[in-house]
């Protein structure tokens, strides 16, 4: 209801398996949703690879301890307690915002923040474009989080990972007036996706270490071993 969007069917999904040879792959139950749009001019939709070296990476939203549930306890077999919580009226604000930026071509590249946060969001875009990125986490608008992994792997709602050509910041900040946003790195000609906290190194991962994670569990050329473990729905 607060943001005027029809939610037209949801559906359970329990029985996912595959059939590869002699190997059944295994994924999870999945809870699926349905959302409509309509989408005025599809020439002005955008993708989330990178898209060019020295474009600017801005955030948008506040994070926050909030890792209930998240990918980030699920691989350490915990659950977590913080589970996001959605703030409507803020979150209709980012949205609103972000959309405006995009249609003013503001914005060349965006991601959702959302399972795996922001760690996630860049590796993909990184995966995406083959292009490098350096990421500050000191930059990153938080409410009580000063450890490294929280701010990267946080699973705060109503945030967004923007690419944004230099020259368009004056028109960014134009169109994000009114929520939290803040410039935390760069699009770099690099191999690498590297995470800062100041200047200490957090992580430096090969853009190829990225793609092999990333394509590494659905992967039908190789043998299967019971250390792979189980495979989620986002092949991650």
């Amino acid at each position: 209801l607060a943001y005027h969007t029809p939610f037209v069917s949801g559906k359970d999904s329990l029985n996912n398996e595959f059939n590869a040879g002699d190997r059944t792959i295994t994924i999870p139950g999945c809870i699926l949703v349905t959302a409509l749009s309509v989408i005025p001019d599809v020439s002005r939709t955008i993708t989330s690879d990178f898209k060019a070296t020295g474009n600017t990476l801005v955030i948008v939203g506040r994070t926050k301890r909030e890792l209930g549930g998240s990918v980030y306890w699920k691989h350490r077999g915990e659950l977590g307690a913080s589970v996001p919580r959605v703030d409507a009226t803020y979150g209709k604000a980012v949205l609103d915002g972000v959309y405006r930026a995009i249609q003013a071509k503001a914005v060349v590249a965006c991601h959702d923040l959302s399972e795996g946060g922001l760690g996630v969001a860049a590796a993909e875009m990184v995966i995406g474009g083959r292009l490098g990125a350096r990421i500050d986490l000191d930059r990153v608008p938080v409410d009580g989080v000063t450890r490294p992994e929280e701010i990267l792997f946080s699973e705060s709602q109503s945030r967004f990972l923007l690419e944004v050509p230099p020259d368009r910041l004056e028109d960014l900040r134009a169109n994000l007036e009114g929520v939290d946003f803040e410039v935390i790195g760069e699009v770099e000609s690099g191999t690498h996706l590297r995470v800062t906290q100041g200047e200490t190194t957090v992580v430096s991962l090969a853009i190829d270490a990225l793609v092999h994670a990333f394509k590494h569990p659905l992967d039908l050329d190789r043998t299967m071993t019971a250390e792979d473990g189980p495979l989620d729905s986002g092949g991650k």
